[in-house]
């Protein structure tokens, strides 16, 4: 299906839910067709109940992070200061952000309460694994380093420890996710000649393992499906195509 879009994350029920390149949410239904969440918004991450939606929402033109439902109705702020990129746990029992300001990870109990600090390095575009019990970042890019460095901690802020990806391994915020099961980190690298594909890091120390077989067009995002047979891509970069791919990973 050819959408501008970026950001792409299944929905509980069927369908994409994906930032436009108008600047707002949009929902790609699993027939077809597109609804509108909400304006001026984006990062959005559902919760496994199909009925929560969390998002950055910009008003008057400072970015915090709220609870929405699907409609876009009855939004409710988490971030306690300017916040973007978001991440929901597969129970819904908490979420995920990034200050605007600093750069540091912040976890907040979905359906309200304080946030608490969760790491104070300087990272952008958590994730979280199928579990709930391991988060991901991406470091701040430094000179010199060859690809980006993903800081995996346990979800109450212990075991932290560093996982350097290649050079080329994209790092945005549907660049890298948690494998399906959970033992992995699978990320999207872009080749010399500008060809992009999905890879898969061991979290033990194995080798790499190519998920995807492209042969043109940078790859720029991508999602899995809850029961992770099914994979979105977006593909050719801001204006491309986004692709369905099942398979037997």
């Amino acid at each position: 299906v050819a959408v501008a879009m970026r950001s792409p994350r299944f929905l509980p029920g069927g369908g994409l839910l994906y930032t436009g390149i108008d600047g707002h949410l949009w929902i790609l239904q699993p027939g077809g067709g597109t609804t509108q969440v909400a304006r001026n918004a984006h990062d959005g991450s559902p919760a496994p109940d199909g009925r929560t939606l969390v998002l950055t929402l910009v008003r008057e033109g400072i970015p915090h992070v709220y609870r929405i439902d699907p409609d876009g109705r009855s939004p409710v702020r988490l971030s306690h200061a300017p916040a973007r990129e978001t991440a929901v746990a597969p129970d819904g029992s908490y979420a995920l952000y990034v200050t605007a300001s600093d750069g540091r990870l912040w976890k907040v109990p979905l359906r309200g309460g304080p946030p608490v600090l969760l790491s104070r390095h300087p990272a952008r575009y958590p994730a979280i694994s199928p579990d709930g019990r391991l988060v991901a970042a991406i470091e701040h890019e430094r000179d010199g380093e060859p690809g980006p460095r993903v800081r995996i901690m346990a979800a109450d802020g212990g075991d932290e420890r560093i996982l350097e990806l290649p050079r080329g391994a994209a790092a945005s915020q549907s660049g890298f996710r948690f494998s399906p099961d959970g033992t992995a980190i699978d990320y999207a690298q872009t080749d010399e000649a500008g060809v992009g594909n999905l890879w898969r890091r061991p979290l033990d120390g194995g080798p790499d393992v190519q998920i995807t077989r492209f042969a043109a067009e940078p790859l720029t995002g991508f999602d899995w499906s809850p029961d992770g047979r099914t994979l979105a891509c977006l593909r050719g970069g801001w204006h491309g195509d986004a692709y369905l791919v099942r398979g037997d990973w």
